[in-house]
């Protein structure tokens, strides 16, 4: 599909010399992904970490809910497994899962020790429920859980002398040789420099972006999984796309997400003429995982004409918005009183559950590449993830990877590597409405209800745009975000038209009943071998 970069630069561009960055480490990205795997790397490496937009423009800053554990004496790892496993619909590598509800407390006592606050009662740490859970295991700060562990990740490393950030620095292309990363060649503040590493940490979180209706911030354009893409990796299981059902129907992009932890403390959702839609439905009810609950949605949309659902919060007394002031805050902004309103929602991207294909500790199928986080298929998520589990999997796979680099001698000596570039003057595209028209053939013809006849629609257009960009190459941070969100929906869309059959977050009107005798597989695909299925655990390998 996109030739790697080496070819790239030979169709594209002449030669001249370019300014090059030399550390041990490179990670881009600045969500709890990046900043945990830098947080566990040793002081003696030097580390560069890349965030092409500020440092709040991440789905950690804005997550809402918590991370989820199992520090209560009435929990155990074990039943965090059970439901981790449930919410992924057949799917999940059991031993990554371990990994994630084993190591995950310890990761958190680690950091409540030095100095994470998480909400407390009585000196208790106030564990809340969410969908898909059977018992109250999410720590929480507030409705503002990702800022509380950012603020402190990003306090930490700001004072350490080896770590240096990169605001304003778009990584363009990935430059591998022999199967090994080499460099990566980055804009920063719309220069090309070459950073070369040797290793590097994707962690550039999810592709919400690419559907017209979304909770995921600017910067969520598939960037992690398109570069990988292009530089050979192994992608799994894109076709899974979670949607959250419950997103405040308006018109603001991002669009306000309700957190699930409101179904935690009762509130209830139904449908226009007042009927709880979950009844019967599931034994869970409206903590049902959200796959069930859109898929819900979607029939009571096709089979009833509903438009969208209401979250109802009026039975909520005061002191049970205390953990939630800032979504009450939000709501009060747009006119809602929520004492005696329903509040309008419907479904919205959300997030990414495939990805880079990741073993134990974030290795990928190129030497020298990690990913870590929502850019990444570790197998935790299966096809569906568990509320909660994202941000403890960006905590413990960060550690996992930081560790790995700092066992192999290799991350450790001096990377040299040459090369040359100049940039040769282009056709001017429109990217602005090339990525809006994107957006809306994404979400009509591949959200969260599929077909194969709109799925081969989405395709065909997703094949022109790519079409138009190769001809077009630009050394821009426009030409290659916009280049990766059509390269990510490629992937989101073969994929879905790949698996006949409704699993977890991908739901098929023409295929709509699971089928574990052909699909309880992997869907991956490789530049170089297309599009296959692969057994649970064959397919998380490394290198």
């Amino acid at each position: 599909m996109i030739k790697i970069l080496q070819e790239y630069i030979l169709k594209h561009f002449s030669i001249l010399n370019v300014q090059r960055e030399n550390f041990d480490v490179l990670i881009i990205g600045a969500g709890i992904a990046g900043l945990s795997t830098a947080f566990y790397l040793p002081d003696s490496l030097k580390v560069a970490i890349c965030y092409k937009s500020s440092f709040e423009d991440s789905s950690t800053w804005i997550a809402q809910g918590g991370i989820a554990a199992s520090l209560s004496p009435l929990d155990s790892p074990d039943v965090h497994f059970e439901d981790t496993i449930a919410a992924g619909d057949g799917l999940c590598y059991e031993d990554a899962v371990r990994v994630l509800v084993e190591e995950g407390p310890e990761r958190l006592k680690e950091f409540m020790k030095l100095g994470v606050s998480f909400d407390t009662v009585d000196d208790y740490l106030d564990l809340s429920i969410e969908g898909g859970h059977t018992l109250p295991r999410i720590l929480h700060a507030g409705d503002r859980t990702g800022r509380e562990i950012a603020r402190f990740l990003k306090s930490n490393l700001r004072g350490r002398k080896n770590i240096f950030f990169f605001e304003n620095c778009f990584v363009g292309e990935l430059i591998v040789d022999d199967d090994e990363f080499k460099a990566a060649l980055v804009l920063l503040k719309n220069k090309p420099v070459l950073f070369i590493a040797r290793a590097i940490v994707i962690a550039t979180g999810g592709a919400g972006q690419l559907f017209s209706q979304t909770t995921n911030p600017l910067s969520a354009t598939g960037d992690g999984p398109a570069l990988a893409f292009r530089a050979g990796a192994r992608i799994c299981n894109m076709e899974f796309y979670q949607f959250h059902p419950t997103v405040l129907m308006d018109n603001t992009s991002p669009r306000l997400l309700l957190t699930e932890a409101l179904r935690g403390y009762g509130a209830r959702l139904r449908d226009s003429k007042g009927n709880l839609i979950m009844e019967g439905v599931h034994p869970l009810r409206d903590l049902a995982p959200r796959h069930v609950i859109v898929k819900r949605m979607a029939q009571l949309m096709k089979e009833e004409g509903e438009k969208c659902f209401f979250l109802d919060t009026r039975h909520f007394k005061e002191d049970m918005w205390k953990n939630f002031p800032f979504i009450k805050s939000e709501l009060k902004k747009r006119g809602y009183n929520t004492e005696t309103d329903l509040i309008p929602v419907s479904p919205a991207s959300h997030f990414m559950v495939g990805g880079i294909n990741t073993d134990l500790f974030g290795k990928t199928s190129i030497r020298g590449i990690f990913a870590c986080g929502e850019t990444a298929a570790t197998g935790v998520h299966g096809a569906n993830r568990l509320a909660s589990n994202s941000l403890l999997e960006g905590l413990v796979y960060g550690k996992r990877i930081a560790d790995f680099i700092t066992s192999e001698e290799r991350f450790v000596s001096d990377a040299r590597f040459e090369y040359r570039l100049e940039v040769k003057s282009s056709v001017t595209v429109d990217f602005y409405n090339l990525r809006k028209q994107l957006k809306e053939v994404m979400w009509q013809n591949a959200g969260f209800v599929r077909n194969g006849e709109d799925l081969q629609r989405a395709l065909e257009f997703l094949n022109e745009g790519l079409t138009r960009l190769q001809n077009n190459a630009q050394l821009s941070r426009e030409y290659y975000e916009c280049l990766n969100m059509f390269i990510c929906g490629k992937l989101i869309t073969e994929s879905a038209i790949f698996r006949k059959e409704s699993r977890g977050a991908h739901f098929r009107e023409d295929y709509p009943l699971k089928d574990d005798i052909n699909y309880k597989k992997n869907t991956c695909t490789e530049k170089s071998r297309g599009l296959f299925l692969c057994d649970l655990k064959e397919a998380f390998y490394g290198w």
